[in-house]
């Protein structure tokens, strides 16, 4: 049986502090440096593994620290600060920069809709920006255009989000298997390699999982694979027979997270993963904050894959639906903080990989 206790009390040791991360970056600051590199720095990774967390050792006090504007922008009156100060230099004198700069707030505090809106509006303005047509695409939930989508460059990642799912009965089999089973949950491991070799990384993962039955996972392996074509043709991947599709169910309690890591690589011959997903359930009303899905601009060179820390996309779990992307894109997962006590309060989820 999990003691959630220990769990609990080891993810507890870590306090973010963002009084200090809001003393160093003031709205007005982070508006004009964000456009820009300065507040961008760039990871690299070539451990072959299915997932990579990084390599820097976790400091006691550091126990899932993420970079700091990721933990700046979970702040809601900072950001609304920020909107507020970039839409009226928008009005007054537009440029490519400045949507880009909006844009990149929309996306790092999870709107979007409104990412979606003002990207309309960006190509409307600069039909000929190839950047801006790429994330068009993006947040339209549209095909990605062959050649701007460059596995050498740093970009946002792309997505695709499908809502309701599951029907209403197929969602209640997995809410009461998640409740009728908390004392079956273990923690999560890091797999590695083809998968055999696991470790536990209380540093970089804390969460729990569940392992299904074969006759669980069918009713979802169907429904994704009747969205295989789609897939492939918007992350513009080239069709290949279907290995494996990968179907666990997790658990984040207060204090859970994921931290920064690639769950395979592209072209490299390590990893048989092509597209991760993860489908979302939880009560009604939502009894959790963070556990966001934080999707890193990369770069899925060859040799040498790279993300920026200050720029990505965040995803906040909406009940019932589910979130697909090309797994060589780094993301991690927030901490959790739950609004009430109580198991059925965790952010569960289903997911897993697609194999090829």
């Amino acid at each position: 049986m999990l003691n959630r206790e220990s769990n609990v009390s080891l993810r507890l040791k870590s306090k973010i502090n963002l009084s200090i991360i809001r003393k160093n970056y003031s709205p007005d600051k982070l508006a004009i440096g964000l456009a820009g590199n300065n507040m961008t720095s760039f990871k690299s990774s070539t451990a072959a593994s299915n997932a990579t967390p990084s390599s820097e050792k976790a400091n006691e006090g550091d126990l899932y620290q993420f970079p700091e504007p990721v933990l700046l922008f979970d702040n809601r009156d900072v950001s609304e600060q920020m909107v507020q100060q970039i839409q009226s230099r928008l009005l007054a004198s537009p440029s490519d920069q400045l949507y880009q700069l909006l844009l990149d707030v929309y996306r790092r505090t999870g709107e979007l809709a409104r990412a979606e809106e003002l990207v309309r509006r960006w190509l409307e303005f600069s039909p000929e920006n190839k950047l801006a047509a790429y994330q068009e695409k993006i947040f339209t939930q549209k095909m990605l255009i062959p050649g701007i989508y460059k596995q050498s460059e740093i970009q946002p990642a792309p997505f695709a989000i499908f809502d309701k799912f599951l029907e209403v009965s197929e969602r209640k089999y997995f809410w009461e298997r998640a409740l009728g089973s908390s004392n079956e949950f273990k923690s999560s491991g890091i797999s590695y390699g083809d998968g055999e070799r696991v470790e536990y990384q209380y540093q970089n993962r804390n969460s729990e999982v569940l392992f299904l039955e074969s006759q669980e996972k069918q009713n979802i392996k169907s429904k994704i694979l009747k969205l295989i074509d789609e897939l492939f043709e918007r992350f513009l991947i080239p069709k290949k027979a279907i290995k494996n599709i990968e179907v666990k169910l997790t658990a984040y309690g207060e204090g859970g997270f994921f931290r920064i890591h690639q769950d395979g690589f592209f072209k490299q011959g390590n990893s048989s993963r092509f597209i991760s997903w993860v489908y979302y359930f939880h009560a009604s009303p939502k009894p959790y904050s963070g556990g966001d899905l934080v999707l890193f601009d990369s770069n899925c060179a060859k040799t040498n894959h790279l993300f920026s820390e200050s720029h990505y996309t965040r995803y906040k779990p909406m009940d019932n639906q589910i979130v697909f992307f090309p797994s060589w894109f780094y993301h991690g997962v927030t901490p959790v903080k739950l609004l009430r006590p109580g198991f059925d309060s965790y952010r569960f989820a289903v997911m897993g990989h697609i194999s090829c």
